[in-house]
């Protein structure tokens, strides 16, 4: 993968999947799921038939067993390429959506911010929306529940900062944290991750 930064420190990627293109089913056995509370799974693994087949036989022993799934959408130029239908037809019914606004704008077609989190709140049971300097939003098919702003920081470098969110929020939750205070840890971390260059901050 190659990072591009421009100025104001927003990324992009050229990617080259190499060995993620060979993830099949013998990679991940049900098992991976004893004593697992959630798992979450990046949008990267539906974009090629066999990691999608892959991760879709993993989520379907996850539902059977009652592990909550969260998904990350990961990448608006698959999406754009795969289109928004297929993307959620292979990705199913899930608990959990981490989007940021434009992956939120391209599944659902809807500019309008309130709009998309209730229609996808029709698949996902929450969804959480990241919106980098305004921080981010948490709600479902009713619409928005919750908002908070992000802190004001010096941006150096966008990298890493969605998964850097996802951590926080997840952590939290899983201690069982409000998702008032699961929003503000997922913030704070995305906050901090922007501050440094590269996806893993020391």
């Amino acid at each position: 993968m190659v990072t591009i930064l421009d100025p104001s420190g927003e990324r992009s990627f050229l990617t080259d999947r190499g060995a993620n293109l060979n993830l099949c089913a013998d990679d991940l056995p049900p098992t991976l799921l004893d004593g697992v509370g959630m798992v979450m799974v990046s949008g990267y693994s539906f974009f090629a038939p066999g990691p999608r087949k892959a991760v879709q036989g993993l989520l379907a022993a996850a539902r059977q067993r009652g592990v909550a799934i969260a998904i990350d959408p990961a990448s608006i130029g698959f999406l754009a390429e795969v289109g928004p239908r297929h993307f959620r037809d292979w990705v199913g019914t899930a608990d959990w959506l981490f989007a940021n606004e434009s992956e939120a704008e391209m599944l659902t077609g809807e500019a309008e911010f309130e709009r998309q989190m209730q229609l996808l709140g029709e698949q996902f049971g929450d969804v959480v929306i990241k919106r980098g300097r305004f921080g981010a939003a948490l709600g479902g098919r009713d619409g928005i529940a919750i908002s908070q702003p992000a802190p004001v920081v010096q941006v150096v470098d966008t990298t890493g900062a969605g998964d850097a969110f996802a951590a926080g929020f997840m952590a939290a939750l899983m201690r069982g944290e409000a998702h008032d205070r699961c929003l503000a840890q997922g913030i704070e971390r995305g906050a901090k991750a922007v501050q440094f260059v590269g996806g893993q901050p020391g």
